[in-house]
């Protein structure tokens, strides 16, 4: 676990997918089983590629990469078929993320979540596994664009009325890691074997490392 010094703690606002749900296998296996349809066949590591885009942003990219003979509307329709019951019914929380998130609570540090997921499947999941309750606001990029751009984060700690600076952006993707870090947010880089080869360079703008959840050290 790396850490630094960090100021008193305003609010936190977490991804989902990587960070708090353990879903990047599932991600990673949609784009295979999606153009495994049309005959297309991904190469290695396609998924990452997709990791900081919106579900539009990935449709579109896909329909036209593979001249697919349907529209990025029908191809994100497909892609949320497939995605919805394990949001709904399947997919976990990653080890220590329920008491973690429950422990900010308890010390009544406002969260937001952030999240490239449809609202839809966000609160799916975080119903299922009892931690809707606990964020004062859910964010997505369909809303306010992909995590290239920091407007998410920045309309995160607006809505819990916390300083850039002392709200704390919990990531498990470099680009996220890195939007979140240029824009003067405390960074908090969680573990993910999907992004191991972004380790060492996502490592390089954390604030606090966590190799696991139940690693946060305030």
């Amino acid at each position: 676990m790396k850490t630094t010094n960090l100021p008193a703690l305003q609010a936190a606002v977490f991804d989902m997918d990587g960070t708090l749900l353990d879903s990047m296998q599932m991600w990673a296996n949609a784009p295979g089983v999606l153009l495994g349809r049309y005959g297309v066949h991904p190469p290695e590591g396609f998924i990452r590629r997709l990791i900081p885009l919106s579900a539009r942003q990935c449709a579109v990219l896909m329909v036209e990469e593979y001249h697919l003979p349907v529209t990025p509307e029908q191809l994100a329709e497909q892609t949320a078929e497939y995605t919805r019951r394990q949001y709904a019914e399947h997919l976990q929380l990653k080890p220590g993320a329920k008491e973690l998130v429950e422990r900010f609570a308890a010390r009544g540090v406002p969260m937001a979540l952030a999240s490239a997921s449809s609202i839809r499947d966000v609160q799916a999941a975080m119903t299922r596994l009892g931690l809707w309750d606990k964020f004062r606001a859910v964010l997505t990029c369909d809303e306010y664009g992909s995590k290239q751009g920091p407007a998410i984060y920045r309309a995160a700690a607006e809505q819990l009325g916390a300083a850039t600076a002392r709200t704390a952006v919990f990531e498990d993707s470099l680009q996220a890691l890195r939007t979140a870090h240029d824009a003067g947010f405390l960074t908090v880089m969680v573990d993910d074997e999907a992004s191991r080869e972004d380790w060492p360079r996502m490592e390089a703008l954390a604030d606090v490392r966590l190799h696991r959840l139940t690693d946060w050290p305030l």
